[in-house]
């Protein structure tokens, strides 16, 4: 599975949670598992006109494993993310930012700060490409600039 298919995935778990009270959560990320394969088309089916957003194969049993304890970890996060971030994006309180800005900022300071193998920039630029596909007019920016800002505060600290 790309990186970017995980991305992807992360962002819709998020973006979805955000819809639903914590004590339906968990079936929503099981629906959502349960029904991966639907995002999914054969590339002769989009040369047709379907439309995908995923051109490859689902996911195996032990990619889903592996989003599931991804998206785990992420959740674990949240809380110190959002504090993070609420302290990073000045002028901006949480709750009047877009949801797809938020989630896409959410996914994006988790791999900046908790994941060794993403570079800093590469996190960065994977969350302005997506706020291109799914966030506003101005998201891109917005994630850009506040990303940024995390980064020149802070460029060394990655944490577990």
């Amino acid at each position: 599975m790309k990186r970017r298919e995980i991305r992807v995935h992360m962002f819709q778990l998020l973006f979805c949670m955000d819809f639903h009270e914590p004590v339906d959560q968990a079936e929503q990320e099981e629906l959502y598992f349960e029904q991966i394969g639907k995002y999914y088309h054969k590339k002769e089916l989009i040369a047709d006109g379907e439309t995908a957003l995923f051109e490859d194969e689902p996911p195996t049993q032990e990619e889903i494993a592996y989003l599931r304890e991804r998206f785990r970890r992420i959740q674990g996060k949240l809380g110190e993310i959002d504090v993070l971030l609420s302290q990073i994006a000045s002028g901006w309180r949480l709750n009047r930012m877009g949801k797809v800005d938020l989630n896409l900022l959410r996914l994006a300071v988790f791999e900046i700060r908790c994941d060794e193998d993403i570079p800093d920039k590469v996190a960065i630029n994977e969350a302005v490409e997506l706020a291109k596909i799914y966030g506003g007019e101005s998201s891109g920016g917005f994630i850009n600039g506040v990303l940024a800002k995390l980064v020149k505060a802070d460029p060394e600290e990655k944490s577990e």
